[in-house]
Parts: structure tokens; sequence; C-alpha cells
């Protein structure tokens, strides 16, 4: 039913003649733009609604029904929300926290850390030139440790004790430390080590003899210390090395015939030892080796010739060697896929 009759408007108070109609009470303010429903007809509250926004009649009537605007797969959806935020939350701030706390506490000790995904210590690196007997007292309470990096630090070989059949170490790193061989007491209770760097520290064949039972050994770096031919004897029998850094020690031709079997090697670091052409030989076998380093040993060109069939060679260093250039160039035709690194003295 429709009548004309005068209405002002609520908000700007505009005096409006439009047509009322019962079954739809809304009018529109054409000075001010508002929407509202008229108050003078029986059982309908009155809705003021922005005239920018959507007016659907059906949802306006739904909504003075009382019905809720949720549908129950939506109420479901929040639920499931809220549930994993209550359940899961927690944790996840609790793991941070944590990781947070313990990063803190290690750097006050100069030292970094990594952290597996239950928030256990597993991997320490120490500051350079620390004094780390700290450090490894407060890592005996992480008994997951698999990485402990104590490079160019003060570690002695007593401080090393504090560990002795507490982790789990697969990776250990003594380099340009303080170590003698009294340190390989503890350090072959590690069984489970895949790489041992001990370069530039006072390692000797007597230290090297007792790494025999490192059976899981992949990498083992000894340059720079005092080893010789006779700890080849036991380097020889790790089948399962892969990286073996020999660099600037005493190792001659009589010590390279001993690593022969080595065949997974992939790096073999013999700059600086005392190898002559004659030890060369040796390495036919070693059809793995990838990088080689023969630099400021006494080779010369007529050596390379034991070197042709390593066709997985992509580096060989043979700078400061007896080699000459048409030495270099003959060994880059034999091993197309390598680069030769040399410099004819």
């Amino acid at each position: 039913m429709k009548s004309n009759q005068p209405i002002h408007c609520p908000g700007c108070k505009a005096k409006l003649d439009v047509a009322v109609d019962e079954e739809n009470p809304f009018v529109r303010c054409a000075q001010c733009g508002l929407v509202f429903q008229l108050s003078n007809l029986p059982h309908k509250p009155i809705h003021q609604i922005r005239a920018h926004e959507h007016l659907d009649h059906a949802d306006s009537k739904e909504r003075t029904d009382g019905r809720s605007r949720f549908s129950p797969r939506l109420i479901v959806v929040i639920l499931i929300i809220a549930f994993i935020a209550v359940r899961y939350g927690r944790p996840w701030r609790e793991t941070a926290t944590r990781s947070n706390r313990a990063h803190a506490i290690w750097s006050s000790l100069n030292a970094d850390v990594e952290l597996d995904d239950d928030g256990e210590v597993v991997a320490i690196t120490a500051h350079p030139s620390e004094d780390t007997h700290h450090i490894l007292v407060f890592a005996t309470m992480h008994h997951q440790l698999r990485r402990l990096s104590l490079k160019d630090t003060s570690t002695k070989d007593e401080y090393l004790r504090f560990g002795r059949g507490r982790w789990q170490l697969e990776i250990l790193d003594l380099a340009n430390t303080q170590i003698t061989d009294e340190a390989f007491e503890t350090i072959t209770t590690h069984r489970m080590l895949k790489s041992l760097n001990l370069k530039n520290t006072a390692t000797t064949d007597a230290g090297i003899a007792q790494i025999e039972n490192l059976r899981r050994l992949e990498e083992l770096g000894v340059s720079g210390t005092q080893i010789s031919d006779e700890a080849m004897s036991i380097v020889g029998k790790n089948h399962k090395l892969k990286k073996l850094y020999l660099g600037h020690t005493a190792v001659t031709d009589e010590g390279l015939a001993k690593l022969q079997h080595l065949r997974q090697l992939e790096i073999l670091n013999l700059r600086g030892t005392l190898i002559t052409d004659q030890g060369l030989q040796h390495l036919r076998g070693l059809t793995k080796l990838k990088l080689l380093y023969l630099g400021e040993t006494q080779i010369t060109d007529a050596g390379i010739n034991s070197l042709n069939g390593l066709s997985a060679l992509e580096g060989v260093n043979v700078h400061q060697t007896k080699i000459t250039n048409r030495g270099a160039e003959r060994l880059e035709s034999m091993l197309p896929r390598a680069m030769v690194i040399h410099e004819e003295p």
C-alpha cells in the first residue's frame, strides 16, 4: 500500500516528498544520501544505512529476524583455527623463546650455536682466539652435539676431556689449536666422527696411530703437522676417506705408496710435501679424484704421464713445481675436464 506524506530526513532534516510503501519502507534522502527506514510503520525498528553501502532488502529482513549471518561451515572453520592456535601456538612460542635464550647464552660465552627442531644444541663454533675452557664445560650438558669447531682458539688437551663420551660428534675442527698427541685419547672416543681437522697442530705419527678405530672418517686434515710416512700406514687403512689434506708435511713417495688403496678419495692435498715424479705413479688407481694439489713439490714434466687416466679430475694445482709451460699444456690435453693451475718457475 502506498501513500504520500511529508517526511523529514533524520540526518539533514530536509523535507522529503516521497511515496510511502509499507512493503518496502526504505527512503533515500536526495540531499545527504542517507537511507533510512520509516519509523511510523508498525513493528519495524529504525535502521540507518549509508548510501555507499550495499542495501539488500532480503539481508535486512534476515537481520531483523535475529538470524546469524555466519554459516555453519564458517563456524566450523573458525573453531578449527582456534584449536590450532591454542594447541600449537604455545609450543612454537616456547621453541622460539628457547632458541633466543640459547643464542644469547652462547653469545655471552663467545660462541655461536645451531639448534635442531627440538631446541637441542647440535653445533658449536667458538670465536677465534678464545679460551674455550668455559665453552667446553658448558657444552657437556648437550648430549646431541654433532659439530664442534674450536678452530683458531687456545684449546688445550685437557679441555677436550670434558666431552669424553658425552657427545655424538661427527665433525671436529681443532685446526690451529694447542692440542698435542695427548688429545687423541679423547678424540678417539668419538667413534662417529666423519671429519677431523688437525691442521697446524703439534700432532705427530704417534697421535695419528690412535685413529685407526675411527672407521667412519671421510675427511682428515693434517696439513702443517709433524707427521711423516709412518702415519700413512694408519691413514691408508681408512678406506672411507674422501678428503685428505697432507700439505706441508714430511710425507714422501714411500708414504704416498701407502695411500694407493684409498679408492674413494676425491680431494688429495700434497702441496709442499717431499714427493717426486716416482711417487705420482701411486695415484693411478685413485680414479675418483676431483681435486689434486701438487704445488710446491719437486715433480717435473716426466711425472705427468702418471696422471693420465684420472678422468674425474676437475682441478690440478702444479704451481711452483718444476713442470714447464709445455708440460702444463700436455697435462691439459690429457685431462680436458681439469683446470690446470701452473706458473713456470
